[in-house]
């Protein structure tokens, strides 16, 4: 018995080493890639990231974990966020903080946008946005350098979610007036038709929300003038409808929290750990005050 346990001591012994190697040679390759984008590529910042709760959202969707818990709130009303339980949450903050203190993602500020500005500069690299920012990105780029476009990043090569969309949605306000009502539904159906999408596809960068947009020729002179526009609609076909994202009822209030508290753990004011329990504390009261509220 004592063989055996000093077999295994060595064997756990061996494999601890070859984790550490690996993980000092993946330090030295980020390095060499920083050194890389910034030196040999001519910009200033690897990765132009801004604090957004939309990008926590993706992140992890990208994950295959759920936000909230009665089936991401799909199944019923969401009564507390399940993040802190199931480690998405403190994968995507130590991920985030390692960009951060290596230099590879410096603090550009709150909002989806406030990356954007670097790179379209040219100081950075990379930047992460919604699809809607495309078309201003390539108006303000104007042709200085060759714009790509990629999937969302994963936070590791093993997760195997998807994403989520954002955007804003049409309704319908009942004011007990019927020819008003008559008139809204035939303006709702004016702007879900395949011509209206298509034209909204190319001046925005939203995909359209009907795939006969595609069959509209100013869908497909856009596509051919600016291929990557084609990007975010291949990655929303590539994911499964279980990584549609949450539904949850105190969305602004929640982003806002996850902002300020990934603010806060990146000026040093606390560790990942600590922003998460932060997080997960004050959007559950503004959940339970909510559904309180609306029983």
């Amino acid at each position: 018995m004592s063989q055996i346990g000093s077999i295994t001591a060595e064997k756990e012994k061996q494999m601890a080493l070859e984790r550490q190697k690996f993980q000092e040679a993946k330090a030295k390759m980020l390095a060499q890639q920083k050194y890389n984008l910034v030196n040999k590529g001519g910009a200033g910042e690897a990765l132009s990231m801004g604090i957004y709760g939309w990008f926590f959202e993706e992140f992890m969707c990208k994950q295959g974990l759920e936000y909230v818990d009665n089936g991401n709130g799909r199944e019923a009303a969401a009564e507390k966020v399940v993040f802190d339980e199931n480690g998405g949450a403190l994968n995507i903050l130590n991920e985030w903080k390692k960009l951060y203190d290596a230099g590879y993602a410096p603090n550009v500020g709150r909002g989806g946008d406030s990356g954007l500005a670097d790179f379209s500069s040219g100081k950075a690299a990379i930047t992460l946005g919604s699809t809607a920012s495309l078309k201003q990105i390539l108006q303000d780029v104007n042709g200085s350098f060759e714009v790509g476009t990629a999937y969302f990043p994963s936070i590791t090569d093993d997760d195997k979610g998807g994403v989520s969309i954002g955007g804003a949605s049409l309704w319908m306000l009942d004011n007990q007036d019927d020819a008003k009502k008559a008139a809204t539904w035939e303006f709702v159906k004016y702007l879900v038709s395949a011509e209206s999408q298509a034209y909204w596809n190319a001046q925005t960068g939203y995909f359209p929300v009907t795939t006969a947009a595609h069959d509209e020729q100013v869908f497909k002179d856009n596509i051919a003038e600016y291929p990557q526009f084609q990007t975010a609609i291949d990655q929303l076909h590539d994911s499964a409808p279980e990584y549609a994202g949450a539904l949850l009822s105190v969305f602004p209030e929640a982003r806002s929290i996850v902002e300020t508290e990934i603010e806060n753990m990146l000026n040093g004011k606390q560790s990942a750990e600590d922003a998460v329990s932060k997080m997960a504390s004050d959007m559950n009261k503004s959940i339970e005050d909510y559904n309180l509220l609306n029983e």
